[in-house]
């Protein structure tokens, strides 16, 4: 470990330099994915009937706010999803069943307050609006405990009973894959399905059929869904018939074969894929710029672009011109359209100062009494001074932005 790196192991600000490090990741990731959105096209949702003289269904995940600033909200979407519960399993339970306690209160409350952590969030609430009705809602977690790595789930779908086939679950869907599709390239749904009950055939046919689900583990149903080009027949009433048969419970007086659970997984398309994640990189990126942004202020470091015109500043983080790196010049001009400070350089033993274009969020105010050969490699075997180096350097010692 060199003298500069021990004299930095105490520098104050590392977690500046982390976010610094992440932004710069997060920008190369950006922009590798600059060329798949120019192709992206959107993918197609499980499709759903919807009536022309139906209002647009609005989308959006759920936030402590959100009950905040309508106190009706919580307790519409438990009795919303409790009576849904209620109303696809009314025959299964029987004629004396009433009620159906699904969620609660407590329960919806927490999932709302886990959307409050924006991009950073694992698991979310996602809502549905026809005007100011609310008409349906469905979960969506980037990585729950019981999926693979990479392998999304969204649940709890449910639509109210006025607003069904109507386009509300297609909605909830399309929006629940988009948010998945950031960060995974498979999506996970699980369900109970008992034959013979009417609900159940339908939850089937449009999991495994439409939206193109593939139960795991269970033997299939039908034939696999058709491949792209493909154009699938549907079964045969003789062959729906044998597969009730097969599926069938001793228990005649029911009507109902063996509740079984089924777990299915299917591919999110690629188009989708990389339409979405770079939508969401940017959201983190601008959560981290945030953050930094308000670390900066509270260190007292924080100035606006026009305000560092004509300041000495020093150049940080720098991942591929490394070589610039702790230099030191005078901030020229801002390009607010590129987001640059045009920088002329102080070089020694050069008649013309070379200008270079630096992201703000590589620069930092030199101090006053900071020298800029303090800060070049290789221009002395002396140790610099302590206060110089340590002022803005990461206390790893690696390049940072």
């Amino acid at each position: 470990m060199s003298d500069e790196e021990d004299l930095c192991d105490e520098d104050p600000m590392p977690k500046r330099a982390r976010l610094r490090e992440i932004i710069a990741h997060l920008d190369e990731a950006i922009a590798s994915y600059a060329a798949h959105e120019l192709q992206a096209e959107p993918a197609a949702p499980c499709e759903r009937s919807q009536s022309s003289s139906e209002l647009p269904v609005a989308v959006m995940v759920g936030t402590s706010r959100l009950a905040r600033e309508d106190p009706t909200l919580v307790r519409r979407i438990v009795d919303m999803i409790n009576e849904s519960y209620l109303e696809a399993n009314r025959e299964l339970l029987g004629a004396h069943a009433s009620s159906y306690r699904r969620t609660s209160v407590g329960d919806v409350l927490h999932r709302l307050s886990m959307g409050d952590a924006g991009p950073r969030a694992n698991r979310v609430l996602h809502l549905a609006f026809r005007g100011a009705e609310l008409v349906g809602c469905c979960s969506s977690t980037f990585q729950p405990p019981w999926t693979p790595e990479g392998c999304g789930h969204w649940g709890l779908l449910v639509v109210k009973k006025s607003a069904q086939g109507t386009g509300v679950a297609s909605a909830l869907v399309t929006a629940a894959e988009a948010r998945l599709a950031r960060s995974c390239a498979l999506v996970q749904i699980e369900y109970e399905f008992t034959p013979g009950h009417a609900y159940s055939e339908r939850l089937l046919e449009w999991y495994e059929g439409k939206c193109e689900f593939k139960c795991v583990n269970r033997p299939p149903r039908r034939t696999a869904p058709p491949q792209s080009g493909e154009v699938q027949s549907a079964p045969t009433a003789e062959e729906a018939s044998a597969v009730r048969e097969e599926n069938e419970d001793d228990d005649e007086d029911a009507g109902f074969g063996e509740t079984e659970f089924r777990k299915c997984i299917k591919t999110l398309p690629q188009s989708l894929v990389s339409q979405q994640r770079p939508l969401h990189l940017r959201e983190l990126r601008a959560l981290f710029t945030s953050e930094l942004a308000a670390l900066e202020q509270q260190d007292g470091v924080n100035e606006s672009p026009d305000s560092l015109v004509g300041k000495r500043l020093i150049i940080r983080g720098l991942q591929q011109r490394t070589d610039l790196n702790g230099k030191i010049g005078k901030g020229i001009s801002f390009d607010a359209q590129s987001g640059r400070m045009a920088v002329e350089l102080e070089e020694e033993g050069s008649s013309t100062a070379p200008i270079v274009q630096v992201r703000m969020i590589n620069l930092e105010v030199c101090p006053v009494d900071h020298d800029s050969r303090d800060d070049r490699e290789g221009q002395s075997n002396a140790s610099p001074p302590a206060a110089d180096v340590c002022a803005d350097v990461p206390s790893s010692g690696e390049d940072s932005e």
